[in-house]
């Protein structure tokens, strides 16, 4: 259980009104199939709803910001020939989510994001990787279910890190 926030539409004033209960399950799994390619993936159902709030007049209601399911698959590949190289996919979705307890549903959203490193010896034999990531490729416009907050848009990141 825990609190649930409530933003009063007639003043404005956002409050506690109730716990969540949060039930469901998840399961993970992360595994080696070939040499070189790891693979990671897992999936979450999650029911959520308003218990004890004022009156009752919520009770069984949809937690606000809430998926009911989470799928993720996330792949990286390093292949023989090409020694020092990755390559990396990642999915992840998230179902239809309630706003204000059930009454405005926001659609589910699916991202995409690939990466490439490469890790080498270079200055005085110390270790370098090289990165590149574009996340959401596919430029998906979504809200984020966890805060609603605007998801962001296709993002390229780029970095160098060298140990010594």
């Amino acid at each position: 259980m825990q609190p649930n926030g409530l933003l009063d539409p007639s003043t404005f004033i956002f409050s506690l009104d109730g716990e969540e209960r949060h039930q469901g399950f998840e399961l993970n799994l992360y595994g080696e199939p070939l040499e070189g390619l790891r693979i990671i993936g897992g999936f979450m159902y999650l029911d959520a709803k308003l218990t004890r709030t004022q009156d009752g007049l919520s009770d069984g209601k949809p937690a606000d910001g809430k998926s009911k399911y989470n799928p993720t698959l996330g792949v990286d590949w390093q292949p023989k020939a090409l020694r020092g190289l990755g390559l990396s996919a990642h999915l992840k979705h998230a179902s239809e989510f309630y706003i204000n307890s059930g009454a405005i549903e926001a659609p589910g959203w699916t991202t995409l994001d690939l990466g490439a490193h490469y890790s080498f010896n270079a200055w005085n034999n110390n270790p370098i990787v090289a990165r590149l990531s574009v996340r959401n490729i596919t430029n998906e416009a979504y809200w984020s279910s966890q805060y609603l907050y605007r998801g962001a848009p296709r993002t390229v990141l780029a970095s160098l890190t060298m140990n010594f």
